[in-house]
C-alpha cells in the first residue's frame, strides 16, 4: 500500500499587493456606465479620520435535521451592500445645495433653507486612493446630515452616508460595485 504525501503549495509575495492607500477624493456622477467621458463631481474633502468604507458580512442559516449532526445545507445571503461613509468640514451654500438638498432662499442670496425631509441623491459614487486604485459604486444612494461639534477646536460636518445599490438595467452598469486598479 502506498502512503499518501501532501505538497505544501508555494505562493510568493510581489511588491505589487493591489493596496488601496489613503483617499484622494470622492466624486459623484449621473448613474450610466463608467467610461473615460464620464463627468466626475467632486463632493469636498474629507476629515482625516472619518472616511470609511464597509462591506457587511454574509449571513450563514444552516438547514439541518434531527438525524444529522451537521447540516444538510448552508444557505449564504449578503443582506446589505457596501456603504461608504465620511464628514465633509464644508456648510457653504454650495455644498448644502449639493449634498443636503437645500434650497435657495427666495429673499437673500446667502441663506438656504434645508426642507426638513431626508434628501436621497441618487447615481454613480467613486472612492479614489492615492495611489490611483479605488472604488465605484455604479449605483449609489447618499444621505446626509449635519453632524459634529461647535467648539472651538472642532467643526460641523456634512456627515454623509453612501450607499451600494444592486447593479444592472438598460444603459447601466451590470455589476453593483467595480474596482479600479
Amino acid at each position: 500500500m502506498a502512503n499518501l504525501t501532501l505538497k505544501k503549495p508555494t505562493a510568493t509575495l510581489t511588491a505589487n499587493l493591489g493596496l488601496s492607500i489613503g483617499q484622494a477624493g470622492i466624486y459623484w456622477a449621473a448613474r450610466g456606465k463608467v467610461l473615460d467621458s464620464t463627468e466626475w463631481t467632486h463632493l469636498g474633502v474629507v476629515l482625516v479620520g472619518t472616511g470609511s468604507i464597509t462591506d457587511e458580512a454574509p449571513t450563514k442559516t444552516d438547514i439541518s435535521v434531527e438525524e444529522l449532526d451537521t447540516p444538510i445545507h448552508t444557505i449564504w445571503d449578503k443582506a446589505s451592500g457596501m456603504v461608504y461613509e465620511g464628514d465633509i468640514p464644508d456648510l457653504s451654500i454650495e455644498s448644502a445645495i449639493k449634498l443636503l438638498g437645500a434650497e435657495q432662499n427666495a429673499s437673500f442670496d446667502n441663506v438656504v433653507g434645508l426642507t426638513g425631509q431626508t434628501f436621497v441623491k441618487e447615481g454613480m459614487f467613486w472612492l479614489q486612493s492615492q495611489n490611483g486604485k479605488g472604488i465605484v459604486f455604479t449605483n449609489a444612494s447618499l444621505v446626509a446630515n449635519i453632524s459634529g461639534n461647535a467648539t472651538k477646536t472642532e467643526t460641523l460636518n456634512i456627515h454623509i452616508q453612501v450607499t451600494a445599490n444592486a447593479g444592472g438595467g438598460a444603459g447601466f452598469e451590470e455589476k453593483a460595485v467595480m474596482l479600479i486598479n
